[in-house]
């Protein structure tokens, strides 16, 4: 059985997400190879990893169907990106790239898509294909036009709903003319969402977590890494995690507004991601780490950590979040997204209903009020979840059952 990947980068959330399940089912004995237009240094010489090289021109190859359009909402696009406005994304169904033509010469038994914004054009891509479809989301975008989650058309409405439309209106088209498509969410948050949208409600559907490497991600010694990282045995310390910090999903902003609680309390905050607003920065209780692509050095500062704070406002199946309880360490977050279906409140983390501060600072204060939960349990809560054997198994069942 031949497979397919296709995502836009090999790195970020679904990108690693793509590769674990691209070596999983290599160590399963399938056939996978991983398309991305951009793959990182650090991943270019993985075994079947491909990086896409585009030679089309701009414009001239566009669809003739959708060129006068793809002008007009260009034009339209850039103006909401340029807007200043603080939502996180906006993807466009057009683009300059031929995927598909990549596809046929390829010749793979399953079409695997991803996260495939600015890298798929819909109208060519799903007339182009002709092979079974497995399509894993890492967010909300494949159920949209252009946005990514709920929380930006609802902020931001009014700027983004016309062109939002116009997109979720050729996606609409160009998925017309697909096959068999089998949608996986890694959250049943998503599931639910997409069973009940207009563009995927009669599509096969299955909930299939991300597989982990549970074998970096395990339980460590917390007095050794205390010691490692100069840190007392008794002081308190919570972790914090994303891409980018400032990003107003992720939370960022609401931590920002508790680092007050934190510092009344004792409590001493590592920080991990790209910091753009430097907000963070220059506060002795906080220990502001960058951005970290070693796994094992990750592994640790999770051990290290009494607790991972993920604030996340709205959220499919953070990756972090299950690192984090591998590790052993319990996580703090809202009751939203796949957050809910993983986090077991007074078992592997605590819950909060409303994503605003109040709630941020309840969460440190209960959590440092209660007994250490048992690092043993925590993992143990979603080891077999996300183990990559069994996660791959899943998937492969579906492949199976696409091809028969």
């Amino acid at each position: 059985m031949k497979v397919l990947h296709i995502n836009t980068y090999s790195g970020g959330g679904a990108g690693i997400a793509c590769l674990r399940l691209h070596q999983a089912l290599l160590d399963s004995g399938i056939s996978s190879n991983a398309l991305f237009k951009y793959v990182g240094e650090e991943t270019r010489l993985t075994e079947g990893v491909i990086e896409f090289q585009h030679k089309e021109p701009f414009v001239r190859k566009v669809n003739r169907v959708f060129k006068t359009r793809f002008d007009r909402l260009t034009r339209e696009h850039q103006k909401i990106v340029t807007s200043g406005q603080n939502f996180e994304i906006f993807s466009t169904p057009l683009n300059e790239y031929r995927v598909e033509k990549f596809v046929r010469d390829f010749e793979p038994d399953i079409i695997h898509l991803h996260w495939i914004s600015d890298f798929i054009n819909f109208p060519s891509f799903f007339k182009g294909v002709d092979r079974p479809i497995v399509w894993t989301f890492h967010d909300m975008n494949p159920l949209f036009g252009g946005a990514h989650y709920e929380g930006d058309m609802e902020r931001f409405k009014l700027l983004l709903e016309e062109v939002e439309e116009k997109y979720r209106e050729i996606k609409r088209y160009s998925l017309s003319f697909a096959g068999r498509i089998h949608v996986v969410t890694p959250s049943k948050w998503l599931v639910e969402k997409s069973q009940h949208s207009e563009l995927f409600a009669g599509c096969n559907h299955s909930h299939i977590p991300n597989c982990i490497d549970v074998e970096t991600f395990n339980l460590k010694s917390k007095r050794e890494l205390r010691q490692k990282y100069g840190f007392l045995e008794s002081t308190k310390v919570l972790l914090f995690v994303s891409q980018s910090v400032d990003n107003f999903r992720k939370g960022g902003d609401l931590l920002a507004q508790t680092v007050p609680t934190l510092v009344e309390k004792g409590v001493k905050l590592l920080v991990v991601g790209d910091d753009h607003s430097g907000e963070f920065e220059g506060n002795p209780d906080i220990r502001f780490l960058g951005r970290i692509k070693d796994q094992s050095k990750m592994a640790e500062i999770y051990a290290l950590s009494d607790a991972y704070l993920l604030p996340s406002r709205e959220d499919n199946f953070p990756n972090v979040m299950v690192e984090s309880l591998l590790c052993g360490t319990p996580v703090l977050s809202f009751a939203r997204g796949g957050m809910k279906d993983v986090i077991v409140d007074g078992v592997n983390g605590l819950l909060a209903l409303k994503p605003n501060k109040a709630s941020v600072k309840k969460l440190i204060s209960d959590f440092f009020a209660m007994r250490p939960f048992d690092p043993v349990i925590v993992r143990n809560s979603i080891l077999a979840q996300v183990e990559p054997q069994n996660v791959a198994n899943k998937y492969i069942q579906i492949y199976k059952e696409l091809i028969k």
